[in-house]
């Protein structure tokens, strides 16, 4: 992101520095500069809002398929769990019982790691979505700076 903030401060000293230039050569006004800078600040806005948006929709997507995920593999871990308790029910006798205290605590040790494992899943998800949105938000600077190179100069 740092590199981001980078390349936009150098772009802003660019074009301030080319809309300076252009105007001391006469070759723009201080109107037409004025309204050049304006759009592109315009522009840049709405570019910002919409990568926004589009990150806050992939943030959502991602969110309820890792809850959709979680909430299977709790299922089935729980399924597991009740169906071990229920082979060893018939067993009233000392190993039985230490049996069923054996299976809840292998349960709370795997709900644990899957805890764990998720967490950890969600973060390297999350950085790769991070970088993804990074990527797009430099090759739609990349484009606007080339957009901006190729508009033809006002003439007076």
């Amino acid at each position: 992101m740092l590199v981001l903030e980078e390349q936009h401060a150098a772009m802003s000293s660019l074009r301030t520095n080319l809309m300076d230039d252009l105007q001391n050569r006469g070759v723009l006004s201080q109107v037409d500069a004025k309204q050049i800078l304006e759009q592109h600040q315009e522009e840049e806005r709405e570019m910002h809002r919409v990568l926004e948006l589009e990150k806050l929709k992939q943030s959502e997507v991602l969110k309820k398929k890792l809850e959709a995920r979680q909430s299977r593999r709790e299922k089935q871990l729980s399924d597991t769990h009740e169906q071990q308790v229920k082979n060893t029910l018939s067993d009233v006798s000392t190993r039985g019982k230490v049996k069923r205290v054996q299976l809840a605590h292998e349960h709370l040790l795997e709900v644990e790691e899957f805890r764990l494992n998720k967490e950890r899943e969600i973060d390297q998800q999350l950085r790769e979505q991070q970088k993804q949105l990074e990527t797009k938000q430099q090759q739609a600077l990349q484009m606007q700076v080339g957009a901006t190179a190729q508009q033809p100069i006002p003439k007076l």
